[in-house]
């Protein structure tokens, strides 16, 4: 399934496999967007509920017109219905998520 949560920035995500398995949080790195995980979140849908954003301006993530202090990424799991995902990334992934909720 694909969708775009808009509270209050739009984000696209594709969430893959059983709404109650244990949830993956795969992100991208600068320059990418969800789509480069796409091989790795269908292998592990059966096992896994796999949740694939595209940071925004990335991807499907359009960049909002005027700047907006971006939420932590706990509001956007809860939005989804995610109570713990493990986050996975490439390209630094602590960086990454710490600089998009600073700086979007």
């Amino acid at each position: 399934m694909h969708s775009l949560i808009q509270n209050p920035v739009p984000l696209f995500h594709t969430d893959l496999g059983p709404a109650g398995a244990p949830a993956l949080l795969l992100v991208h790195g600068w320059g990418g967007d969800g789509r480069e995980w796409s091989p790795h979140a269908e292998a592990l849908a059966g096992r896994f509920r796999v949740v694939v954003p595209d940071l925004r301006g990335h991807g499907r993530s359009p960049v909002p017109e005027v700047h907006t202090q971006v939420r932590p990424w706990e509001p956007y799991g809860q939005d989804l219905g995610l109570a713990a995902p493990l986050p996975a990334g490439r390209c630094l992934l602590g960086l990454t998520l710490q600089d998009h909720a600073v700086n979007g």
